[in-house]
């Protein structure tokens, strides 16, 4: 795979957490919402591959 670096975007975000609680956070639909949208910002839903969206 090749990446355009005139359409690739990296993102990046240091946090000081311990890295269970990141590992938790990246992996359950209920915290995976809020790592990537800051408040007041919100996202309503975040279905898993191969869950149904609500």
């Amino acid at each position: 795979m090749t990446l355009d670096p005139n359409t690739f975007l990296t993102l990046e975000r240091v946090v000081d957490a311990p890295r269970e609680l990141l590992s938790t956070c990246w992996t359950t639909p209920e915290h995976i919402k809020n790592v990537f949208i800051p408040v007041p910002h919100k996202v309503v839903e975040c279905p898993f591959p191969g869950e149904r969206a609500k």
